[in-house]
């Protein structure tokens, strides 16, 4: 339920100026689709995209690089790209082209991370929704900066969330009951288009709908 934030790191150690060609390629979208981003599973299964029809309709392409001894930083948020439906041992691959052509054999533009995720108790899952509730929203890019952890309530659609968003009642508990398929969430959410809040039980009638 976790929002991953992934920091793709350009680092230079030489005496020159590293030039790199960044970004373009979001908006409309879910994600920046330069980065191409694959999950394998310890049984070798590659995991399948949330949003494999992105719409592409450029944004902002700044000529970005970092000087001699620098570090230049692109955010990747990984379930952007990767569906993870359950707790394991993950492979995850990053690549971005950063202006410099195709992917090479043995290419320092594609990093490789181990990931391993659990399902959280009852009060790590209550802390991963107080967490959320101090982040800001994702602003976007951050040009060069490290991004901070931002808030998704939509990826909290396992079972150990459906009563702590139930406690809630709020939009941004609604969001995360939407992904849930259990019929217990969707008892949740008739309860809540009859809300007094007029925000939360649209909220609630527009995610029936879906």
């Amino acid at each position: 339920g976790e929002n991953i934030l992934l920091h793709y790191c350009i680092e230079n150690p030489g005496k020159d100026h590293l030039s790199i060609d960044v970004g373009g390629d979001y908006r409309g979208g879910t994600r920046a689709n330069r980065f191409k981003v694959t999950v394998v599973d310890a049984a070798g299964r590659e995991l399948p995209d949330p949003a494999p029809s992105q719409l592409e309709m450029g944004g902002l392409s700044p000529l970005g690089g970092a000087k001699p001894g620098a570090t230049w930083f692109e955010n990747v948020w990984l379930l952007r790209y990767r569906t993870f439906a359950e707790p394991g041992d993950y492979t995850v691959t990053v690549f971005h082209d950063l202006g410099w052509g195709e992917r090479q054999a043995k290419d320092p533009r594609e990093v490789t991370l181990k990931l391993r995720l659990k399902m959280p108790n009852a009060a790590e899952a209550r802390q991963v929704i107080a967490d959320m509730e101090k982040a800001k929203s994702d602003s976007g890019s951050t040009w060069g900066e490290k991004g901070r952890p931002a808030a998704d309530f939509s990826l909290l659609r396992f079972p150990i969330y459906r009563p702590l968003l139930a406690e809630h009642g709020d939009r941004d508990a609604i969001a995360g009951l939407a992904e849930d398929p259990a019929l217990d969430a969707t008892r949740v959410l008739l309860r809540l288009v009859e809300a007094a809040d007029v925000n939360v039980s649209c909220a609630a009638a527009i995610a029936l709908s879906r």
